[in-house]
């Protein structure tokens, strides 16, 4: 049976007949205004979630009400459900998008269950919320998010046998939305669920940061896991290579889930996370140590009508945004709003064909549980727990002469 296509579904809508005197859906939006690091900056998503209304055509016409949850050109966790509960009290609406720092998430994700009001976001990336209990039980997370990475690892591990440890390397400044850290957390949290011996620490930024590493790998285990910035990898590995921890023995994972370690900057090229504009000595020293290294991404969706959507992305960025967005990994986050804009149509429509009521949001978020779907970003996957199945890549130092990962 083929799954359906949500612009088959929306098309089928919009060829409806609106009954009369139905009000129009109310889409409401928490989501940083202005910061472009985030992949739910509203410069980044507010366009998707254009096209996405335009998609549901005059069968379903929106009202689009916009806050920032950007405080200082950063998250606020005290911002958001202020401005959440301002959405609710003057506008009613069906539907909240956002936040996607984790939290701001976590303080509208508790006024939202406790409205009975669907939750959805792309982000909110934290263990935490795939627990959905009476805190979260609106919340639905139609993008990547860090338990699915851990699920990916324990694979890896089942696969190669690797059953006894794992060392686990990430920086945490414990300011903004910690990315590193809640990253890595996912990873943390399915191997200790595994059975293995698994041991972290902080990356201190410091003299002797690089030593206080290799020390832990040496005594936690061959398998390890690092997440922060590029530089930082760099540093642990020319240590690791000075004491000939790169001969093979061990094995470095490098969870860089936007891939930024493998795009073209000042002092590399695309392909080549080794490069940096330090002397020859260490140039070459990296590049050897790189060869025990294995890249983790999100999968860019391979198909023709995420590239067009793409494309239109960036278009309506600039135009409408002022701001210059590249194409990257972070662009799947986009997609990822605008499919669950598309399912929470489908559903909605569902549930009035039905009898239902628009309001009652707890029905449709059980709807959404379990859904398959083919969306802008290709197969759509939703699970029990109302979370998206995420695809990763290992990269790897495919080509030795040349240095090109692959």
């Amino acid at each position: 049976m083929a799954l359906p296509s949500l612009l088959l579904v929306v098309a089928a809508l919009a060829g409806g007949v609106r009954p009369p005197g139905a009000r129009n859906l109310t889409l409401a939006v928490v989501l940083p205004e202005h910061n472009l690091s985030y992949a739910w900056a509203w410069p980044r998503v507010g366009p998707a979630v254009a096209l996405a209304v335009e998609a549901l055509g005059r069968a379903l016409p929106v009202d689009l009400r916009f806050v920032s949850s950007e405080l200082d050109g950063a998250c606020s966790e005290y911002l958001a459900p202020l401005r959440a509960v301002d959405l609710k009290l003057y506008h009613d609406p069906d539907l909240l998008l956002g936040p996607g720092c984790v939290y701001p998430a976590a303080s509208v994700a508790r006024f939202a269950s406790h409205w009975r009001l669907p939750l959805l976001t792309a982000g909110a990336v934290a263990s935490g919320f795939a627990a959905k209990n009476e805190h979260y039980r609106t919340l639905v997370r139609t993008g990547p998010s860090a338990p699915k990475l851990g699920e990916f690892v324990v694979t890896l591990h089942g696969h190669f046998n690797w059953t006894a440890r794992a060392a686990l390397l990430y920086l945490d400044a414990r300011t903004d939305d910690r990315p590193h850290y809640f990253t890595i957390e996912g990873v943390f949290e399915a191997l200790q669920g595994s059975n293995l011996s698994v041991q972290h620490q902080v990356y201190a930024r410091e003299p002797g940061g690089p030593e206080q590493a290799t020390h832990f790998i040496r005594a936690n285990g061959r398998i390890v896991y690092i997440c922060g910035p590029l530089e930082m990898l760099h540093e642990i590995l020319l240590q690791a290579q000075r004491e000939n921890l790169t001969n093979g023995d061990y094995v470095f994972f490098y969870l860089d889930v936007f891939g930024e370690s493998l795009r073209a900057g000042p002092t590399r090229s695309t392909g080549r996370p080794w490069q940096d504009n330090r002397t020859w000595e260490q140039a070459e020293a990296l590049r050897e140590a790189f060869q025990m290294v294995l890249v983790l991404t999100y999968r860019k969706p391979p198909n023709r009508e995420y590239q067009e959507f793409q494309n239109r992305l960036l278009i309506r960025s600039r135009k409408y945004f002022g701001v210059d967005v590249a194409p990257s990994l972070m662009n799947l986050f986009a997609g990822c709003f605008y499919n669950g804009i598309l399912l929470y149509a489908e559903v909605l429509n569902e549930t009035i064909q039905e009898g239902g009521p628009r309001e009652n949001g707890l029905q449709i978020i059980k709807k959404m549980q379990g859904k398959k779907y083919h969306g802008v970003t290709g197969l759509v996957v939703m699970d029990k727990n109302n979370d998206r199945e995420t695809d990763f890549v290992l990269w790897a130092m495919g080509d030795l002469d040349s240095g090109d990962f692959q």
